[in-house]
């Protein structure tokens, strides 16, 4: 899974998954494009990774902000031969459809989805140019399954798989793969930040076969296979790393 001489660009990749991400490509040999609603926490993990790279601050659901992010994050490492869209929103707390408002709605999409289809809008051109690519969407297994209270991750996130599988048709014969990796609940700051409730652990855990969460570490060795090589054949997959919660 050498990577040697690429360059890499993962949204959300200042924190969590992004962060855990970044830092395996970037012990495989990548150089590090970097964004992040937060330039500094961006900074930091570049800093951590002790690579090569550049960070933008941008919105993934910004058209302007993405697209000047990932020119001058180009005009800088190169374009990108390795795309990886992290970033990505739970929403304003867990409730039913009929109380969810419309603005939440359209946040978690815009970031959730649009975020991946503006991101690859831009990077994909230099990659058709080169006859290369990769692109790996980091969805989720709540996807794939059900998740009352979160209606608008859930539906964002089997969009972000269907774009994927898409992507992947449309691009294979030009040599770019696309994968959507769909983690289930992993220990990051996103999952940290939710309400505590004794009652609903529990529950996870007999969801888990494993009887655990993943570590981000866990994750992003996967998408590191995705990202290389090693994966070379693989276009229009779901990888899921759940602890064999999607199993049951």
């Amino acid at each position: 899974m050498d990577l040697a001489g690429k360059v890499a660009l993962v949204t959300g990749a200042g924190s969590g998954l992004g962060r855990s991400i970044a830092l395996a490509l970037a012990r495989a040999g990548t150089s590090l494009a970097l964004i992040d609603l937060d330039e500094g926490t961006a900074r930091a993990t570049l800093d951590a990774a002790g690579a090569e790279g550049a960070v933008a601050a941008a919105d993934v659901a910004d058209t302007r902000a993405v697209g000047q992010a990932v020119e001058d994050l180009a005009g800088r490492l190169g374009a990108p031969d390795v795309v990886v869209n992290n970033a990505g929103i739970a929403g304003a707390g867990r409730r039913p459809l009929h109380e969810t408002s419309l603005e939440d709605w359209e946040r978690v999409l815009a970031v959730n989805l649009t975020g991946a289809f503006l991101v690859c809008r831009a990077a994909l051109p230099s990659m058709l140019d080169r006859g290369a690519g990769v692109i790996v969407n980091v969805a989720s297994a709540g996807g794939l399954v059900a998740l009352p209270g979160r209606s608008g991750y859930a539906a964002s996130k089997a969009g972000l798989i269907h774009l994927t599988r898409t992507l992947a048709v449309e691009y294979a014969e030009a040599g770019i793969r696309a994968n959507a990796l769909c983690p289930g609940y992993v220990d990051t700051p996103l999952v940290r930040a939710s309400p505590a409730d004794p009652e609903r652990a529990a529950r996870l855990m007999r969801m888990i076969p494993m009887r655990r969460v993943a570590q981000p570490e866990e994750v992003a060795s996967a998408a590191l296979f995705l990202a290389s090589e090693a994966s070379g054949y693989m276009t229009g997959q779901t990888l899921v790393v759940d602890g064999g919660w999607t199993a049951i």
